[in-house]
Order: C-alpha cells, then structure tokens, then sequence
C-alpha cells in the first residue's frame, strides 16, 4: 500500500471509530453479521490472496478464513452475554 492508501485508511478508522462507540449493541452486531456475510461469500478470493501474499497451500489458507468466520461468530455471541 502506498502512503496515501495508509494514510486514507487510518483516517477512515479515525472517523468509523467516533460513530461506533456511539452505536447501540444491536448496529453494531448488524454490522458485524453483514462483515461476516461479506467473508463467507469471499472465502475463495480471500484464500487466494493469503496464498499470493503468504505461500500458504489453498487449504491451510481456507482454514485462515474458517477461523476468522468463527471469530466474528465468537464476537457476536458475546453480546448475548452482556
């Protein structure tokens, strides 16, 4: 990523962060949910680019995946917890 690409993101964040400690717990698992979605119907081109940036076999990076799906789930249940 070049340094303006960076510097774009961390500004993004900045401002993603003033609105997401103001969101209700039910938004926030919304989006959560939605990011999950989001992997779930990529988990084939997101495998592709850990095995391009990391040299990982297809199937170690698929796993990468499953446990980051797993993690959103994780998080989300936890609301159930509160």
């Amino acid at each position: 990523a070049s340094v303006a690409e960076v510097d774009a993101a961390v500004a993004a964040a900045r401002t993603a962060w003033a609105t997401w400690g103001t969101s209700s717990l039910a938004r926030r698992t919304g989006i959560l949910f939605r990011y999950r979605a989001l992997l779930d119907a990529h988990r084939e081109e997101i495998a592709r680019l850990i095995t391009a940036e990391h040299g990982k076999v297809h199937d170690d990076a698929l796993g990468e995946v499953a446990r980051g799906l797993e993690i959103v789930d994780l998080a989300c249940g936890i609301t159930t917890q509160l």
